[in-house]
């Protein structure tokens, strides 16, 4: 294996165990993203409070669209890994530096 596949490899072994549970090598996603086009979903509406009680479960992770990311996950940084889906969009605008 060349250096290159090899630091590949041993970046994607190091992101993994971030996120899989030490014991039973599984893991627990939770998404926040759900299709806008279906309609908002009432419990996605106070997402802080949804956060708050996803968090409480204790999952391995929790999957968001950036703009969610950025307006209500930072209380819970450090505690639960986060993994950003990188495509379709957020209802929530972005917030813009001060």
């Amino acid at each position: 294996m060349n250096r290159g596949n090899y630091m590949f490899y041993l970046g994607k072994k190091i992101r993994l165990a971030r996120i899989l549970n030490p014991k039973s090598k599984k893991l627990i996603i939770i998404t926040v993203d759900h299709p806008i086009t279906r309609g908002m979903f009432p419990e996605l509406i106070n997402m802080e409070a949804t956060l708050e009680k996803i968090v409480q479960g204790l999952p391995d992770a929790l999957l968001m669209h950036k703009g969610i990311a950025e307006r209500f996950f930072h209380p819970h940084a450090g505690k639960i890994p986060l993994i950003i889906k990188a495509s379709s969009f957020s209802p929530f605008p972005i917030l813009q530096p001060t």
